[in-house]
């Protein structure tokens, strides 16, 4: 997928190349393999998380975009680390997302 983006960012334009770094692929191949294997109590739980990493990664990626041209590459990418690290905590420790019982 890194290639892919790399190389549509590089033909048709950087906005193209994000959008297909952005697509859930790996997240669908994840679900469809532990649906198969596991069955669906492991797949909705499954599901669960990838939804949490999914929230801390639009936080990563909000946090980056605003930040990128106002703080160095690193500090921009730790920080919004950071940010997305929070929020998975955040979301683990205070939601139903989690552990709905």
């Amino acid at each position: 997928m890194v290639a892919a983006s790399l190389l549509v960012a590089a033909t048709l334009s950087p906005i193209a190349g994000g959008i297909i770094a952005g697509l859930p692929i790996r997240m669908g191949t994840t679900l469809a393999i532990v649906g198969y294997r596991e069955g669906g109590e492991k797949l909705q739980k499954t599901a669960r998380g990838a939804l949490v990493g999914m929230i801390g990664s639009l936080g990563f990626t909000l946090t980056l975009y605003f930040t990128l041209l106002l703080l160095s590459f690193m500090v921009s990418f730790v920080l919004s680390l950071s940010i997305c690290m929070g929020i998975i905590i955040g979301i683990t420790l205070t939601s139903r997302i989690i552990s709905p019982e």
